[in-house]
């Protein structure tokens, strides 16, 4: 349970060391497709939520006299409600949402393996509600990249497309065990593996957005370099480079 009070932050100075024409100071209130404005001064929450997750089918084998489990063995589902109540903490937001994520690993071939997350949900009776209490995706703006390979996008502005209605989001990634470099023998004696991924995204507003990226793992065993490009309605938009932790630690030793 959280019961919050929010406030905006606004900018106190313009003050800056290093004048540029081309650079000004922001506001801390981001764009977003649905609520056009953002910015708010105060607002309440009082809210639950709860979560229930599970993997139906994992199996376990016995070693040494010992029950271990068999990774990948299950998808994981997690099934999640959160709610906001008004009339509880001043201007408080008034909302409901379910939300349904389901997650797999699929080894493939010879050592390859393609993994899929699938991400849905909805909101319902949503009034009064802020950009920060809307369902958000998980972005990134950087060349670095800290985040799980598969369940975020590389391009993605951090609440350009935040929603407070129905959403759903498809993440997709090949990993495989030979493809371009890796056909190589000196490269594949090194660990290194090749991927491809596909992310997918479907809100009110979204515009059918879609990722599309190709990545290099365990660059000195554990880093990884990923080129993508972005497209709404099927139209190429931008590309990147990121750079981060290799995904899929189990392959290198399989």
């Amino acid at each position: 349970m959280t019961l919050a009070q929010r406030r905006g932050l606004t900018n106190n100075t313009d003050h800056t060391y290093f004048n540029r024409d081309d650079r000004f100071y922001t506001p801390n209130f981001p764009v977003n497709a649905e609520l056009r404005n953002t910015r708010f001064d105060t607002s309440g929450l009082a809210s639950v939520y709860f979560q229930w997750k599970t993997e139906p089918w994992l199996k376990y084998r016995l070693r040494n006299n010992k029950k271990e489990r068999i990774e990948h063995s299950s998808p994981v589902i997690a099934i999640a409600y959160r709610a906001g109540f008004s009339g509880i903490v001043d201007r408080s937001a008034s909302f409901h949402h379910i939300d349904f994520t389901a997650q797999h690993l699929w080894p493939i071939g010879v050592r390859g393996d393609l993994s899929i997350k699938l991400n849905v949900g909805t909101f319902f009776n949503a009034e009064s509600m802020t950009l920060i209490d809307m369902q958000h995706f998980p972005g990134n703006r950087t060349i670095l990249t800290t985040q799980d390979p598969v369940g975020s996008f590389r391009l993605l502005e951090y609440y350009q497309f935040s929603t407070k209605s129905n959403y759903a989001a498809l993440y997709g990634h090949y990993q495989f065990r030979k493809l371009l470099l890796t056909r190589l023998p000196t490269v594949r004696k090194r660990g290194i593996r090749e991927a491809m991924f596909v992310n997918l995204l479907e809100t009110r507003e979204s515009q059918h957005y879609t990722e599309i990226g190709y990545g290099i793992n365990y660059i000195f065993r554990i880093f990884r370099v990923e080129g993508v490009a972005n497209f709404l309605d099927g139209k190429y938009q931008a590309w990147g480079i990121r750079v981060g932790i290799a995904s899929n630690f189990e392959g290198l030793f399989n």
